[in-house]
């Protein structure tokens, strides 16, 4: 167990996943240029190391969209990845939910790595409304499978601001378009749609 797990950290390096984030695990150095935004990750069980398109074009809307002052919900944060690039692009107020103990976890540490505080970005199992009870945010992400966001959108529909984004990715190519037309039946408008290899990502405003 402890091989595997010293020996898949030698081939994880530095990447840049989008215009401005960088994703450096914690056992390598990088010094970051012009306006690059770093993200310290550990990856450990949890989903979500960047270099997978769905995250990647997930930042790249995040990076577009979010204004500092912002309050952001990241559903299923995995690894946190998502709530650390929200607090990097100025977001005030971060929430991030999971139904998994280890991604909670996972979350937690990575924030603390990145020097955000708990109180700032905070983490809860469970699921989308009994976490957070009648708030609406201005941006609310969630990179995951399609038949979840399926099942969560409705949820999801109550928890963003009129006027507000969300960005969708997780999103497998033949699934889209039926992902598309169920957010355009609650009345959304798609914005974009983002394309890396089979995986979509949609920018949707409420």
């Amino acid at each position: 167990q402890e091989d595997y797990e010293n020996n898949w950290k030698k081939y994880l390096y530095s990447e840049k996943v989008s215009d401005k984030f960088v994703v450096k695990p914690t056992w390598r150095d990088y010094t970051p240029e012009d306006d690059e935004l770093v993200i310290e990750l550990d990856p450990g069980r949890a989903f979500g190391t960047g270099s997978h398109p769905t995250t990647s074009l997930c930042l790249k809307f995040m990076e577009e969209n979010i204004k500092p002052g912002d309050s952001v919900i990241d559903v299923g944060t995995g690894s946190g990845i998502l709530m650390i690039a929200a607090e990097k692009l100025g977001a005030s107020e971060i929430y991030g939910t999971d139904i998994d103990d280890l991604a909670v976890a996972s979350a937690k540490e990575n924030l603390i790595l990145n020097n955000i505080s708990l109180e700032k970005a905070k983490v809860f199992k469970g699921d989308l409304i009994s976490v957070v009870e009648n708030k609406k945010f201005d941006v609310v992400v969630a990179n995951i499978l399609a038949d979840v966001l399926l099942i969560l959108l409705q949820d999801i529909s109550e928890v963003v601001k009129k006027g507000g984004k969300i960005i969708f990715s997780g999103i497998i190519d033949e699934k889209c378009e039926l992902v598309k037309k169920e957010v355009e039946n609650l009345g959304f408008e798609i914005e974009s749609i983002g394309a890396d290899k089979e995986w979509r990502a949609l920018l949707i405003k409420a």
